[in-house]
């Protein structure tokens, strides 16, 4: 009988999480336990723990993710992409960062109006680091901004791509499976949130009707219009229930899933470089992948014309909600979850491939040390390649699972040529030269020469052994 897998659950409180692990096979490991596969945690894991990983071992969040999931950081990072890439990332709505670009905003402001105030001009104001739709308001008034509150302002999104007469945004699943290389699925499926009341274009008798402005489902359900539905019909139900009504207005479904994967793509690279740097000076020895992060990406659509739409991005969840109040959402929640484990699951081939590297790493340990600059190089270029054809090993096992689940892999694309113009828009990452900045680093530093220095003293018992046959 085959050993079953371990996964620490310490830090995860979501019920379905955890019957959905055990579902798979999974056996949740005791408080204490260090021999697991899997951590899978609700928030993201303190650097002192994500440092003390294992090569067997792989959570469910990267360092670096909140560059894009708090709202500030998104619109930092999507607005340096703009400067650089104009055509390619007007997906996202002008956003401006108070305090800091509260001068810009003005000027800009006073730009599109002319005066203080004009009834085309509308903004919406959200908290930089909020959720579920708390403190999220519309004007046109520059008076009701304050310029010093830690805010993110927006272009209020024109022409909203209606269904049944009312705005709605979807919650798209993305998960990433590495961040260098890149690898990226989209979950063919997700939610549909619709508001509860019919859509009229910001007036000011109605810029205070979150019903009618605010797609957030906290915000909806206590509507006296919300209705439950069946994952087909209601207040929310699934993307591809939303998608069907689209097909029959005429809209092409699978243009529309292209706009969606080429945001995310987008989107992942505007922040990859920075996220790669971080993974690596963390994990500097992993061969096998040490994370992965499900994302849920907001998005609504934008009507060009009849039978034409622009996904337009408005924002990047960490961690999006897995709980579930009716039997459909569980049941999406639910595939959702199991399709994630089947693909991250390390399994018997890849198992089998890490005890391979471990035999490995007991002969370069056991080996005389090289002594020539040369040896050096060459020693380093062979690791390299070595690295490279595990990672396209772990790929190529990702990918046949996937096929297997709802996912779908959107990068690197099928086409060479196109994945080689999306890498053609990263922007290289310079370490910041601040005193915060330093200070993290050599924080990292410290923490991951305390953990090689437990390491060495691992390795010398190691050393110690015969080698696995």
């Amino acid at each position: 009988m085959p050993k079953k897998i371990k996964i620490n659950l310490d830090l995860c409180h979501h019920e379905i999480v955890q019957n959905t692990a055990a579902e798979v096979g999974f056996v949740k490991t005791e408080t204490e336990d260090e021999d697991f596969k899997l951590i899978w945690s609700d928030r993201t894991l303190p650097l002192e723990r994500v440092i003390t990983l294992r090569p067997h071992q792989r959570c469910n969040h990267f360092i670096g993710t909140p560059e894009i999931a708090r709202k500030d950081n998104l619109g930092k990072n999507l607005a340096r992409m703009l400067k650089a890439h104009p055509k390619e990332y007007d997906f996202f709505p002008r956003t401006w960062t108070l305090p800091g670009d509260f001068s810009a905003f003005r000027a800009e402001f006073d730009a599109i109006t002319g005066k203080p105030l004009e009834k085309n001009a509308t903004f919406i104001v959200k908290p930089e680091a909020s959720s579920q739709g708390k403190g999220i308001f519309l004007t046109r008034n520059l008076d009701d901004i304050d310029p010093m509150g830690r805010i993110i302002v927006q272009d209020y999104i024109s022409k909203p791509l209606l269904m049944e007469n009312k705005k709605v945004d979807l919650r798209i699943y993305v998960l990433v499976t590495s961040c260098d290389p890149l690898r990226i699925y989209l979950y063919k499926d997700g939610l549909a949130r619709f508001c509860t009341s019919d859509y009229v274009a910001p007036q000011a008798s109605n810029m205070k009707d979150a019903f009618v402005h605010l797609t957030n489902y906290s915000i909806n359900k206590a509507s006296e219009n919300f209705v439950e539905g069946s994952g087909t019909d209601g207040s929310k139900r699934s993307v591809n229930a939303a998608f069907d009504l689209l097909a029959a207005d005429g809209y092409d479904v699978d243009e529309i899933w292209k706009e969606i994967a080429d945001v995310v793509i987008k989107t992942m690279l505007a922040v990859q470089p920075k996220q790669a740097h971080l993974y690596n000076t963390c994990f500097p020895n992993h061969v096998a992948p040490a994370c992965f992060e499900l994302l849920g990406f907001d998005v609504m659509l934008k009507r060009v014309k009849q039978g034409v739409a622009k996904a337009m991005l408005i924002e990047v969840n960490l961690s999006p909600s897995l709980n579930s109040d009716t039997p459909w959402d569980r049941i999406i929640k639910r595939q959702l979850l199991m399709d994630i484990f089947n693909i991250v699951n390390p399994g018997s081939a890849l198992k089998k491939a890490l005890a391979a590297e471990k035999a490995k790493g007991f002969q370069r340990l056991t080996a005389p040390k090289s002594k020539s600059d040369s040896d050096r190089v060459l020693e380093r270029q062979e690791q390299e390649d070595h690295h490279r054809k595990f990672n396209e090993f772990v790929e190529q096992l990702e990918d046949k699972r996937a096929k297997k689940t709802n996912f779908v892999k959107i990068f690197p694309c099928s086409d060479p040529a196109q994945t080689a113009t999306y890498e053609g828009l990263r922007l290289p990452y310079e370490v910041p030269a601040t005193v915060a900045s330093k200070g993290r680093h050599d924080s990292i530093q410290k923490q991951l020469e305390e953990q090689q220095r437990k390491d060495e003293l691992s390795k010398a018992k190691f050393k110690s052994r015969p080698a696995p046959k």
